[in-house]
């Protein structure tokens, strides 16, 4: 419920002195001072009269708060405070709160207690609830319950927590106004506040007023000014403050000495940090492990891992024994630091401590496994964790969507997402961006947009992420005009449209040749205060570059540079590449030299575009020496300059330097694609005669002869390159392309016969080319041996595979294959649903069946999303029966 009363504030003399101060002496202040500090603390308050969020907040005459005698509250009291005391999280906190303000609307039968009130507020706190604490606090009011000291301490340190010092100061006001006095606890909230603001000044003000009003310092106060000054980089500051803690009576606790052990790790003087803990335990002070927590994680922080490993060895001998939030630590430093055999040996060192592995614990190992794309490692601890009892969080199941989604096995992250919400977990934005992303990389956009739909209705709010990817993957598909729709629509979304996304619609309208709007953009960006990035330049010099613009192109780079956007190595080497295209060779001299004066130096990109331009011209001297450099130089030849080589001399009919690139290429670990071996059959097919200009890679894949496969092969037997399922998958794959499945299958089982098995890819290949040739039976049969050999088949073909059974009048097969697909429990149903129901046979108008898998799902208690039911029953009305059923 909204207010929208004026606030009515305190008269300055009743307001606290806040009495600055030039030391950390505290000492009594001068008159003067004092009324210069009122002044002050008046001038703050005055103008928080006129921030909009003190609209919400009513006025506190005793017209509008009359303090009311509940009439039969204890019991109905006593159930909703237990209901607010067993709330464990935002969502459940989230809920009672609706169950609160349903039942005490102004006029109803049931008015909270003030203590109900106060435990709302602080469950709202405790879990960063602000907005809607102020709703509650307004609602009070409205209902005639005075707020006490405890409600305004809890309001005003919420406040202070995230730096807000204006509002907090805004229920200064009120407390003021409502004749109470401050306590320690609401200076320390205020003091909070303004270090959070890194305003220590006035926090020092509030400590002056603190101590004029005889409020005694306690070791909070000290220990928020201690952090404050540390962030402020004031070390002897804050040392003299704990010096005279200490002198004052005031024992410093073990939080303040972490405090101060952290502060100075965070201001990278880990050094004096730890210099500091000898002392005071050679002293006798430090009584637990935290302090030496905040120590490792200053060293593990810094990447410092040896010496955060020497502080763990250094308490074997102690009586400060390690927790197990210090091994987390270590464990997360040495997967980032790649060491996983030690992470490996510091988590069984847990156990033998007496201690047991948390869900942190775990994640860091999963995701450390993630990262290295050892998976059956990361399920096979994600299992461990399970049979010990500790449950994976939704981070747990983040890090194992990332690497599937990352890995192209999309479905099977779209499983893990229906893992956690039947465990109970919720997905959060990063759950959903990483499945958009999956999704969309695919060239799935639609199911994109449904996990769009299904985040909105799960109460979680996309973010500029989220339509980014959506806006990226439309105009990659050539949806320009949807992408833009989308990207028009953020504002009325309440978000601001990024770098990132204006980035990516400049790129693709200077893709598609569009350079006059993608100016316009431009001007856009600028006008709406993002600021033009290198990425954005090079989009529009290479647009201008596509467009034989030249001179425009390089007025650009001029204009970037003046704007203080640094040119990088794509922006020399897109130049560089229209300059040689034009023959302008003094240009591009000029312009290499310009690169260089500017501190970058040559990268693979520079060298593979120089090396063609000498192919183009002949000049194979040039070519190896441009190797030799790139060599000398330390720069790695990547992907498009072995192509280049393997390309330059097949057209140069020097087939043993073709051969011999490849297998370097092979032995760098880069993968052969369709256009690298279209241009060694070629070659092959030709004898060596010499080629034309560019090889079309189509054309050749259409008339090549299995005998130049095979002798391709031999050829790359004799020049040392392995011949691995990477080799035989890329050539499986042209032929499937262009629906050559006999000679698919041909080289399929040449390959089982040197004792390679079939990967995912190629199963997938096979598969696809027999769907294209209506098939059907052979793909089915494909399909068994595919799952037979552990792979989970793409949902895309089980989609034409049903719906060509359907064609072919074979619907009960059709019906059996989706049931049997559902009983495997290894996709989303949803997913399932989307790819096989609503892309696949409903769009093939096959209601009938579609109604008949549904009956039969919902007999065997197959559920699905709310968000799918609608979508069926909005967009089919027709299944209706099967939707009852």
């Amino acid at each position: 419920m909204r207010c929208t009363s004026t606030i009515s504030l305190a008269k300055p003399s009743s307001l606290p002195m806040f009495l600055p101060f030039a030391s950390l002496s505290f000492s009594s202040a001068s008159t003067a001072a004092t009324a210069t500090a009122t002044a002050t603390a008046t001038a703050d308050i005055g103008a928080l009269n006129h921030n909009p969020s003190s609209s919400i907040l009513p006025s506190l005459s005793s017209s509008a708060c009359v303090a009311t005698t509940p009439h039969a509250r204890g019991s109905a009291d006593r159930l909703r405070l237990s209901m607010l005391h067993s709330c464990a999280s935002g969502a459940e906190t989230r809920l009672a709160l609706d169950v609160l303000m349903a039942s005490s609307n102004k006029g109803g039968s049931y008015v909270p207690s003030l203590r109900c009130y106060n435990t709302l507020l602080l469950k709202l706190e405790k879990f960063g609830m602000v907005r809607e604490m102020s709703s509650v606090y307004c609602q009070m009011l409205q209902n005639g319950i005075l707020p006490n000291l405890f409600t305004y301490n809890t309001m005003i340190n919420s406040f202070s927590k995230l730096g807000d010092t204006s509002i907090a100061t805004v229920y200064l006001g009120h407390l003021l106004r409502a004749g109470l006095n401050l306590d320690t606890f609401t200076y320390n909230s205020l003091i909070l506040g303004y270090c959070r603001r890194n305003d220590i000044d006035r926090a020092r003000s509030v400590v002056d007023a603190m101590l004029h009003k005889a409020c005694k310092m306690d070791e909070h106060t000290y220990t928020i000014l201690i952090d404050g000054l540390l962030k402020v980089s004031q070390v002897d500051e804050a040392s003299k403050l704990l010096s005279q803690m200490v002198d004052s009576g005031c024992s410093p606790n073990s939080h303040t000495y972490t405090t101060f052990i952290d502060g100075l790790c965070k201001i990278g003087m880990i050094g004096k940090a730890e210099d500091v803990l000898s002392e005071l335990a050679s002293k006798g002070l430090i009584s637990s492990v935290i302090p030496y927590n905040a120590l490792v994680k200053g060293y593990c922080r810094g990447g410092l891992v040896n010496d955060a490993l020497r502080i763990l060895r250094s308490l074997e001998s102690s009586h400060c024994k390690p927790d197990l939030w210090m091994y987390n630590q270590l464990i997360d430093a040495l997967c980032k630091a790649n060491r996983m055999g030690d992470a490996r040996k510091m988590f069984d060192c847990i156990a033998s401590n007496g201690l047991v592995p948390n869900v942190v614990t775990y994640n860091s190992l999963i995701g450390c496994f993630c990262l290295q794309r050892k998976v059956d490692d990361a399920l096979e601890l994600m299992r461990l964790m399970e049979v010990n009892n500790c449950m994976p969080d939704t981070r747990t199941y983040n890090e194992l969507i990332l690497v599937f989604c990352s890995e192209g096995r999309v479905h099977t992250a779209m499983n893990f997402l229906s893992k956690m919400i039947e465990k109970g977990l919720s997905p959060d934005v990063v759950t959903y961006n990483l499945l958009i992303h999956g999704q969309c990389r695919l060239g799935e956009i639609d199911n994109g947009f449904r996990l769009l739909s299904s985040m909105t209705s799960h109460d979680v709010m996309p973010d500029q992420q989220s339509y980014g990817v959506l806006i990226d993957a439309l105009c990659k598909a050539g949806r320009i005009d949807e992408a833009f729709f989308l990207f028009t629509s953020l504002n009325t979304r309440g978000l601001k449209a990024s770098n990132a996304n204006y980035n990516s619609l400049i790129f693709w309208q200077c893709e598609g040749g569009h350079m006059d709007k993608a100016f316009v953009l431009l001007e856009r960006m600028v006008s709406e205060g993002c600021r033009p990035d290198t990425y954005t330049y090079n989009s529009l010099i290479g647009g201008l570059c596509r467009g034989k613009k030249l001179k425009e192109a390089v007025g650009l780079l001029r204009q970037m540079s003046e704007k203080g956007v640094e040119p990088d190595n794509t922006t020399y080497n897109i130049l560089i590449t229209e300059m040689l295209k034009g023959g302008e060779e003094n240009l591009v001299k000029s312009t290499l030299g310009q690169m260089v004066s500017s501190g970058h130096t040559w990268d693979a990109c520079t060298y593979t575009i120089m090396i063609g331009f000498y192919f183009n011209e002949g000049r194979v001297e040039d070519v190896e020496h441009m190797m030799e450099e790139m060599k000398k130089n330390g720069v790695r030849p990547d992907f498009r300059t072995y192509n280049t080589l393997i390309f330059g001399y097949g057209r140069l009919s020097l087939l043993d330097h073709s051969f011999s690139a490849l297998k370097s290429m092979i032995d760098a670990a880069f993968k052969p694609d369709h256009a690298t071996y279209a241009v060694l059959l070629d070659c092959l097919h030709r004898r060596c005669s010499t080629l034309s200009q560019s090889v079309d890679s189509s054309q050749t894949w259409k008339i090549i002869q299995m005998d130049t496969i095979h002798e391709l092969l031999e050829r790359m037997i004799r020049s040392g390159c392995d011949l691995c399922i990477d080799s035989y998958g890329t050539l499986i794959s042209a032929l499937c392309t262009f629906n050559r499945f006999e000679d698919a299958h041909l080289l399929f089982l040449r390959m089982r016969e040197t004792g390679c098995s079939p990967n995912h890819s190629i199963y997938t290949s096979l598969i696809n080319c027999c769907l294209s040739l209506k098939m059907h039976e052979k793909a089915s049969q494909l399909v068994s041996s595919m799952v037979n050999c552990g792979y989970l088949p793409d949902l895309r073909s089980y989609q034409c595979l049903i719906s060509g059974f359907c064609s072919e009048g074979r619907s009960e097969s059709a019906k059996l294959m989706f049931l049997d697909l559902l009983e495997k429990r290894e996709y989303n149903y949803d997913e399932i649903i989307w790819k096989i129901l609503i892309d696949g046979l409903l769009k093939a108008g096959l209601h009938k069946v579609c109604s008949e898998i549904l009956s039969v799902m919902a007999e065997r208690h197959y559920s699905l999303s709310p968000e799918t039911y609608s979508l069926l029953i909005t967009e089919y009305p027709d299944l209706q029966h099967g939707l009852q059923s």
